[in-house]
């Protein structure tokens, strides 16, 4: 349908640019693996600063040293955090006139889904500027990331909201 409305020069349709979310986490840990991050979809610990896939679910997620600077869980120590970055808050089809999920080609079934960013769910919509998305419940927020300073060296820092 879109390449009979490029040929007709008559549709004003576009492809949303996505809306990729990051945030950050208190990472899941194991008792018996201190200082490393638990992914559970995984079922698997991984080191301050390693990334791994968040499948069966659209993102990727990083291990690394946070500071909680407000909130519940407040401290200036920081804690192990887990920064997941994904596709970004769903656009309300219902309250989006004009706007379609684009369909993504099926996969036989036991392939594998495509990587992030590539599952992410493509919108096409007639007017951009009126789209609606759907609004998740809020969460305790967590400042970005510290790195992990070198053995010997100094603190991790606050970082700035």
């Amino acid at each position: 349908m879109l390449f009979v409305c490029l040929l007709a020069g008559v549709c004003t349709a576009e492809i949303l640019e996505r809306k990729v979310t990051e945030r950050v986490i208190p990472a899941d840990q194991l008792r018996d693996f201190r200082g490393r991050c638990f992914a559970a979809t995984l079922c698997k610990t991984f080191a301050v600063g390693e990334k791994w896939s968040l499948e069966p679910f659209c993102g990727v997620a990083e291990c690394i040293r946070a500071i909680v600077k407000s909130g519940p869980g407040a401290s200036k120590t920081p804690i192990l955090g887990e920064k997941v970055t994904d596709c970004g808050p769903a656009v309300d089809l219902q309250k989006s006139a004009g706007c379609k999920l684009v369909p993504k080609a099926e996969l036989e079934e036991g392939a594998a889904l495509p990587a992030y960013p590539d599952c992410c769910p493509v919108y096409d919509c007639e007017n951009p500027d009126d789209v609606v998305y759907v609004s998740s419940p809020k969460s305790t927020k967590i400042t970005k990331s510290a790195r992990v300073p070198k053995e010997g060296s100094e603190e991790p820092r606050a970082l700035e909201e």
